[in-house]
């Protein structure tokens, strides 16, 4: 959506595209596919795909140094690509004993570090934190938050559908003030998303809605041929389904 025009447009070639991000000069636009994370042009053009993902996406930014920073829902954390394509490598992962993901990636903007969610695998995101991309150091910034972005000396982000805003120091990497809230009923998700995005002058724009976001889905079973049969269960918001050893039950 450019700012001067009333109305979007449509980039063609990015059906089922979600989870965009802009390259930092603007003029190239990520995006996430069921299978594949791509780029295309802001103009319009051929969209080009840069790998093959094997779980749903959990954010992606795209660095100074262009290469692309990203997540994925299968809890092996933060990894990293060139912006012309490649091989895919790890950037920071927990530890197996934490059972934890860190989702949601979000460039400071002098490009030194990226600040992102760490929480349960599967469930809700628990804290913030910072990853030193220089020296690979990471420390947790904020217990019981949000997705976090940085805007104007502020580290602004989510608890529950709010924002608060919190001064921080991205030379130190550090939180230096205490926390206020900036805004309420912002558009959530369980997963510890929240649809807003924060310039680094200070500009905020977010989808208005107080409540949470909930996708119904159904359990199927798909047999080797790729036939689906659905399971005797109501529609809910299932996700990362387990079967038991026995194949009697799933979690």
């Amino acid at each position: 959506h450019d700012l001067s025009q009333l109305e979007p447009r449509t980039l063609d070639g990015t059906a089922a595209g979600r989870m965009p991000f802009f390259s930092p000069h603007g003029r190239w636009l990520g995006f996430f596919t069921p299978s594949e994370i791509r780029k295309i042009p802001i103009v319009g053009g051929v969209a080009t795909t840069l790998a093959p993902i094997g779980s749903p996406p959990r954010g992606g930014v795209w660095a100074n140094d262009d290469t692309i920073i990203f997540s994925l829902a299968d809890g092996g954390g933060l990894r990293r690509l060139a912006a012309s394509g490649g091989p895919v490598t790890v950037l920071a992962k927990p530890a197996e004993s934490q059972k934890t993901n860190f989702t949601y990636p979000a460039l400071l903007p002098n490009g030194r570090a990226v600040l992102f969610m760490a929480g349960t695998v599967g469930g809700p995101a628990t804290t913030i934190n910072v990853l030193d991309l220089s020296t690979g150091e990471q420390k947790k910034l904020i217990d019981g938050a949000g997705t976090a972005q940085y805007g104007d000396g502020f580290l602004v982000y989510t608890v529950d559908s709010n924002l608060l805003a919190v001064p921080f120091d991205q030379e130190r990497l550090a939180v230096t003030g205490d926390a206020v809230p900036a805004l309420e009923g912002v558009m959530t998700f369980s997963a510890g998303a929240a649809n807003f995005a924060l310039s680094p002058n200070g500009s905020l724009v977010y989808a208005p809605s107080g409540r949470e976001i909930v996708t119904l889905r159904t359990l199927v079973w798909v047999d080797r041929k790729g036939a689906e049969t659905p399971l005797n269960a109501e529609p809910r918001a299932y996700t990362a389904a387990r079967i038991s050893p026995d194949g009697t039950k799933i979690a």
